[in-house]
């Protein structure tokens, strides 16, 4: 099996690119994808759903994505 090579980025190339995002992460000049798994995924879900109760309960105009 033949793998070709990662393509490495710089750190100005990846402000560049991805500066605005919190899905990537760069580490040793290598993208990688940020997802959170598990417990991460619990305690951000059950933070988003009691800021939306507190949002709601004061009439508040924001709104917090599912995938924030």
């Amino acid at each position: 099996m033949v793998q070709s090579p990662l393509k490495l980025i710089t750190v100005n190339e990846f402000i560049t690119q991805y500066g605005d995002s919190d899905h990537y992460e760069l580490i040793d000049g290598e993208l990688i994808e940020m997802e959170p798994t598990g417990p991460h995924e619990q305690v951000s879900s059950l933070i988003g759903r009691k800021l939306n109760v507190e949002i709601d309960h004061q009439n508040l105009p924001y709104f917090i994505p599912h995938r924030c």
